[in-house]
Formats: C-alpha cells, structure tokens, sequence
C-alpha cells in the first residue's frame, strides 16, 4: 500500500510530484501540483500510485488533467473532488474535455483572462497552469496555442524556455470572449435532465406531472423554451445531442428525483461550462440524492403546483426574465 505524503508520478499529467494525501471510504485523496486534486478507489490507487511499477498509460491523460483542473479550479468545496472508480469515469472525463485546436486555445485564454485584473495586466503564468489550461500534452503543445492567439490577434507576450509566461490579453482578445459570452446571455432555450422511468409506476405518473404541468410551464411562464432531449427529435448519437443542447442552452434545471446518473452528468458538464444550473428534488427522494450535489440548494416539491410557482421565481431571480417573456410583467 503507497505510504501518505510520499511523491508519486501522477497517471494523468505525469509529473512525479502527485501526494497522496489521505485515504477515505472511497479511495486515496491525491494532490498534483498540476492537476490539482482527484480520488482514486483502492483498486486504482494500487495500480497507478505504486512506487515500484511504471502504470499503464492512461488514454487521453492530458484531456482527463485538464477536466480535474478546470473542476479543481471551480470547486465550492473540498467534497466535490473528481472520483475515479472504473474505467468508465476515464471515459467520461475525457470525453467532456474540449478537443478541437480553436476550443482548447480558448480555453486558454479564458484562463488567462481569469487572472487578469485589468485591460494591459501582463499575467504571469507557470507550466504547471498554461498545460492544464489548454488540455495540452506538453510545453510544445502550450507554445503552439500561445502563437495561434497571437495569430489571431487575442493575446500578446511571449513564452519563457523555464515554462512560465509573460502574456496579456488584447482588446480584440477581450472582445472575442465577450461575444461567445454573449450569445449563451442571450440564449431563449433551457434544458431540463429528468429521470422518466420506463414503466407505468407512480413514479412516472407523478414525474409526468412534474414536467407537464410544473417544470415546462414554469420555464415558458419565465420567458424560456424547455428542451427535453427525448421529445427533441434528431438523428444525432445521443451523447453528442445533450451537450450540443446543453451548450445552447441559457440554464439548465436538474431534478434529482430517482438518483439518475445522467442527471448529475449533465448538470455536471453544465457546470463546468458556467451555465447556471437549478435544483429539484420530489421530497421524499431528496434523502437519496448525491452527497456531491446535497449543499446545493434543492426546490423540494411535493405536488407539480409547488414546482411551477417556485421555479418560476427562481429563475427569473438567479437567470432573469427570458427573451420571450410577456411584456406586461
């Protein structure tokens, strides 16, 4: 079994600093310094952090880094550490990870502009931040992404040989991320995960209820079109369908009931693209939702009455009134 607060080389990044710092019921807590922090269950901690055998490569480590970062970053607590359990949790990280050369360079930016304080601050920034940032491979990756910018007249500055930077934004830069900003403000669609069971359980009778006459009339009365994947109708994979929708979409409304993993996934890939996401929960399932999502806070409903009242007014409290919502409010 590793031993605590001992360096070990970290399977996504790949740096031999990662620390396994504690060990829960889950699995053993490790820090990276370029990661940031992540979990790994005891099966995994035995395979990847042993100091005496090199691991097996990880597919698309650098993508999976990345996505722990971007999360590390944006954390509200120290509760919501990724977890890697199976295989599967490898998979789904890197398949929410941005791929194509333009997202990843704005991805960047973005991060740099999150450490700038004003139009001309020049912000200086180490590898161990610029390769996570970009979802890059190594340091070659990062230089290729800095003169893409700079090509397209965003970012100015220059990269050092010792892996840190120099670098500030333009206004053109400030500009460009403004107006991808933009057009999710002035989104009029918002997405709703769900569970809908299969069967004819009073589940799906009282979930049925739930959408029909509380979550849809809630988010049109608000001035917003709710977009359910399963009556949108396309020829699209599936996967491929809800995080298009997803980042279309203004907010997004997650109902916890029933303990859906594809509701947490969803609102999860939501959050880590800053679109504001809602909670419910039908009260008496509310004990079964996910420890990750309980400190958020839950409109709990009972009837669909209670979901359209108090849904209305949270979002057009956190949101605000939607472009098609009625004049004469």
């Amino acid at each position: 079994m590793p031993e605590l607060n001992q360096p070990r080389r970290c399977p996504f990044c790949k740096r031999e600093d990662a620390t396994l710092v504690t060990r829960t019921t889950k699995g053993a807590i490790v820090r990276c310094l370029q990661c940031g922090q992540y979990s790994l269950s005891l099966p995994f901690e035995l395979i990847y952090l042993r100091p005496d055998v090199r691991p097996a490569e990880i597919a698309d480590g650098h993508l999976i880094s990345g996505m722990i970062r971007r999360h590390w970053d944006r954390r509200e607590s120290e509760r919501e550490t990724p977890h890697f359990g199976c295989e599967a949790d490898f998979t789904r990280f890197a398949a929410d990870a941005p791929r194509r050369i333009l997202d990843r360079a704005r991805c960047l930016l973005e991060n740099i502009e999150r450490a700038t304080k004003h139009l001309g601050d020049v912000v200086s920034l180490s590898e161990t931040a610029l390769v996570p940032f970009s979802f890059a491979k190594n340091w070659e990756e990062v230089f290729q992404f800095v003169r893409y910018l700079k090509s397209r007249g965003w970012l100015e500055g220059e990269l050092a040989t010792d892996g840190s930077s120099l670098v500030w934004l333009t206004p053109e830069g400030f500009e460009e991320l403004e107006g991808r900003r933009r057009s999710n403000l002035e989104s009029d669609r918002a997405f709703v995960a769900m569970w809908f069971p299969e069967d004819g359980s009073l589940d799906r009778a009282s979930l049925d209820r739930a959408w029909l006459e509380g979550i849809k009339p809630a988010i049109e009365g608000a001035g917003f079109v709710p977009v359910r994947i399963d009556l949108e109708q396309h020829n699209d994979d599936i996967n491929d369908r809800v995080k298009a929708e997803i980042r279309r979409a203004r907010f997004l409304v997650a109902d916890c009931t029933g303990n859906r993993n594809g509701v947490y996934f969803e609102a999860g890939f939501a959050m880590g693209l800053g679109i504001p996401v809602i909670w419910l929960c039908r009260k008496d399932h509310f004990g079964q939702a996910h420890f990750d999502t309980k400190h958020y806070n839950h409109t709990l409903w009972e009837r669909p009455d209670q979901i359209r009242e108090s849904l209305e007014l949270r979002i057009a409290g956190s949101v605000g009134l939607g472009p098609r919502a009625s004049n004469s409010r």
